[in-house]
């Protein structure tokens, strides 16, 4: 079972239509592999803090979904991932470690 689902991810995106589903899904698995990565653990069940993670994943589908390339180059300026999903899953990080 996913740790944020389809529908949660593309209501957080206000996106209301169907073709893109299996884009977003694996757009989530991906962003919760990252998660756990990141966190340094095997499963997301038990974090300390769940709607933090939920919410780093959620805005790390849509920067995805949004930017198709590793870097966003939006107003001539390159953007690597949003700073708001390294802070939110660096404190599961250090309370996990």
């Amino acid at each position: 079972m996913a740790f944020v689902d389809l529908a949660e991810a593309k209501a957080y995106a206000r996106i209301e239509y169907d073709e893109d589903d299996v884009l977003i899904q694996n757009l989530i698995d991906a962003a919760e592999e990252d998660a756990k990565s990141y966190i340094r653990i095997d499963s997301l069940d038990n974090v300390p803090n769940p709607n933090m993670v939920k919410l780093a994943i959620k805005i790390l589908v849509v920067y995805w979904y949004e930017n198709r390339e590793a870097i966003s180059t939006g107003n001539s300026i390159p953007r690597e991932m949003p700073l708001s999903v390294t802070r939110l899953l660096y404190r599961e990080r250090t309370i996990l470690t």
